[in-house]
């Protein structure tokens, strides 16, 4: 992924200070879970890969992010089990493939137009 990912962590209500049109903070998400998913460099690269919130298969995902497939999947569960991302059913209805996506509701940019992956409490800004 070009560019950098720069973390922020902050209060619901200092994010809203930042970012105004933030979303409240999802439902059911763990701020740590969330942190210790997207801590990895490889995960991050894969959130990039998804942050347009279209659904791919894992070897597209490691492929678009320069990882191993093996490397892709168990990464890929360790964001879905955070509420990061989610597993969809195949587009052409075949039970072997997982498709993963980021939902959109996560998907937001800030005043300079960069995409911002924001989990409530943490946010990830890409580029």
């Amino acid at each position: 992924m070009s560019g950098g990912c720069h973390f922020l962590l902050a209060m619901p209500d200092e994010i809203a200070a930042i970012h105004p049109a933030a979303p409240a903070p999802a439902a059911g998400l763990n701020a740590g879970r969330v942190i210790e998913a997207i801590a990895h460099p490889s995960r991050r690269a894969i959130l990039g890969v998804l942050a347009d919130s279209q659904a791919r298969q894992v070897a597209v995902i490691a492929a678009a992010a320069a990882i191993q497939d093996t490397l892709a999947g168990k990464h890929l569960i360790l964001l879905r089990k955070a509420g990061a991302i989610e597993s969809v059913a195949a587009p052409d209805a075949d039970g072997r493939k997982t498709f993963y996506r980021l939902p959109a509701h996560f998907v937001t940019r800030d005043a300079a137009g960069r995409t911002v992956l924001d989990f409530g409490s943490v946010a990830l800004r890409l580029g």
